[in-house]
């Protein structure tokens, strides 16, 4: 059985006791955006329809296409709303962080390039974290694909999950981490690093410097948010040699 310290069934963390509920907002965001996808729906049927109605290199194919192109990213920004809403709605759960990450596998090594070595190093020491490994997924495929990226399909990525035990306070650039035993995840490239002026900002929703199709700057947000729904913290920083370290620190829940 895992129990909680406090003696709610659920999880015993060694770490700081749990985050309170998200408060009913979530659960109204998660409706405003569902209503939100079923407009969406509705305006991308009636502009894929006007495209089909103008006749090959007509003017009006530019701005439909536009339309339809900025519906695309709407629906995209929705169910990441819709992912976050669900989360705050969910009941926490225990799962073993090594049998979480080998069902998850194939999802991260197709989220880098083919170009990008992917590295994975877990601690042969069993770990346990509240979540689940889909929300583990969310997170992971987010930051390893940003990394892959940041190196422009090349390089190589290392992910390293071990425990870590802090002993004192520890000043992230967002937050703190206070003394505890957390599940210590790390996602590192040898990109180009991030400005300075970007690291206040990278975690902000739609806060984005690439200029791809189909971004909409929410992925980091919604990494940091599934973070501290799972009573977890992140950080990043610049390695010395290069390159940028994102690291997720999760309450470690001991089985009993």
């Amino acid at each position: 059985m895992i129990q909680h310290e406090g003696g709610v069934t659920g999880f015993k963390a060694s770490g700081p006791e749990p985050a309170s509920p998200l408060p009913c907002s979530a659960a109204l965001a998660g409706e405003l955006a569902h209503e939100f996808n079923n407009i969406l729906t509705t305006i991308l049927g009636y502009a894929e329809m006007l495209a089909e109605s103008f006749p090959q290199e007509h003017p009006g194919q530019y701005f439909t296409e536009q339309i339809l192109e900025a519906g695309r990213k709407a629906e995209k920004i929705a169910a990441q709303v819709l992912t976050i809403s669900r989360r705050s709605n969910s009941m926490s759960q225990v799962f073993n962080v090594q049998e979480g990450l080998s069902e998850i596998l194939p999802s991260l090594y197709t989220s880098v390039s083919p170009l990008t070595r992917l590295d994975i190093d877990v601690s042969d020491v069993q770990m346990f974290m509240v979540g689940t490994s889909r929300e583990l997924e969310h997170m992971l495929v987010s930051l390893c694909r940003n990394a892959s990226e940041a190196q422009e399909g090349g390089g190589s990525v290392q992910l390293r999950i071990a425990p870590h035990r802090q002993i004192e306070i520890l000043r992230l650039k967002h937050g703190e981490l206070v003394p505890g035993t957390y599940v210590h995840i790390s996602v590192c490239d040898e990109g180009p690093g991030i400005a300075p002026e970007h690291e206040r900002r990278i975690f902000e929703p739609f806060f984005t410097t690439a200029r791809g199709h189909g971004r909409t700057g929410l992925g980091l947000s919604v990494v940091r948010s599934t973070a501290c729904a799972l009573n977890g913290q992140i950080d990043v920083h610049n390695k010395a040699t290069g390159g940028t370290c994102f690291d997720l620190y999760f309450p470690l829940a001991v089985a009993i």
